[in-house]
C-alpha cells in the first residue's frame, strides 16, 4: 500500500490541480486572521449572465483520519474567507456582485461517519474527499457520501448518497463536462 508521506506532498498535488484551470488563482497557508491558516486558497470570479461572482475554495489537508474536529477547523476557515470576500465586495460594487465560498476537506478516511454526514447535510457547501493513492493511478479522490433523511432500508433510517454518481449523471451525460462546473467541483479530473 502507497501512503503520502506527509501533509505537504498532498497539498503540493492539489494545488497543482488548482493552478491549472484557467483564471484560478492559487495560495497556500493563508493567514486568516482569527479564523486561523487555511492550506490552500483558490479562487476566480465568474461571469455568469453578467453577475460577477467571487468564487472560492477553502482546501484543508489532513495526512490522517479527519472527523468532527477538521469539519469545524474547516468551517472556521471558510468563515474567515466569507467574511474577506464580502468585505472586498463592498468596497467594489461595481468589480464583483455575489460572493460563494466553498470548503474541502482532504482526508485519508472519515470518523465519527454519522456525525459528520448529519452535519454536512447541514452545509451546503463543504464536502469531504477522501485521498486514495497507488502505484498506478497517482493520487486520486472520492467525494464522500453525505446522508439524507428518508424511508429507506438502511440500519440507521438514511441512506448514502454517492455524490460522485449524481455528478456522474448530471455532468457526464454528453461525455464532456460543462465548463462552468468544472470550476465549482475543481477537483473533477481527479475523482473516481
Amino acid at each position: 500500500m502507497v501512503k503520502v508521506e506527509s501533509e505537504k506532498e498532498l497539498e503540493n498535488f492539489l494545488a497543482r490541480t488548482l493552478a491549472g484551470i484557467p483564471n484560478m488563482l492559487v495560495e497556500r497557508q493563508v493567514r486568516l486572521g482569527p479564523y486561523g491558516r487555511a492550506d490552500i486558497l483558490a479562487w476566480t470570479v465568474l461571469d455568469l449572465d453578467g453577475v460577477k461572482t467571487l468564487l472560492g475554495h477553502v482546501i484543508e489537508v489532513k495526512k490522517e483520519d479527519a472527523g468532527l474536529k477538521a469539519i469545524f477547523q474547516l468551517s472556521r476557515y471558510v468563515k474567515g474567507v466569507e467574511v474577506s470576500f464580502i468585505d472586498l465586495k463592498n468596497k467594489n460594487p461595481s468589480v464583483v456582485d455575489d460572493v460563494f465560498v466553498l470548503g474541502s476537506l482532504f482526508c485519508n478516511n472519515v470518523i465519527d461517519t454519522e456525525e459528520v454526514g448529519y452535519l454536512l447535510a447541514q452545509m451546503q457547501n463543504m464536502y469531504i474527499y477522501k485521498y486514495l493513492i497507488s502505484m498506478k493511478v497517482g493520487i486520486k479522490a472520492k467525494r464522500w457520501p453525505g446522508w439524507i433523511n428518508g424511508i429507506i432500508d438502511h440500519p440507521k433510517g438514511c441512506a448514502i448518497i454517492d455524490i460522485n454518481d449524481l455528478l456522474a449523471a448530471e455532468e457526464k451525460s454528453a461525455d464532456n463536462i460543462n465548463f462552468t462546473a468544472k470550476y465549482y467541483n475543481p477537483f473533477w479530473d481527479i475523482c473516481i
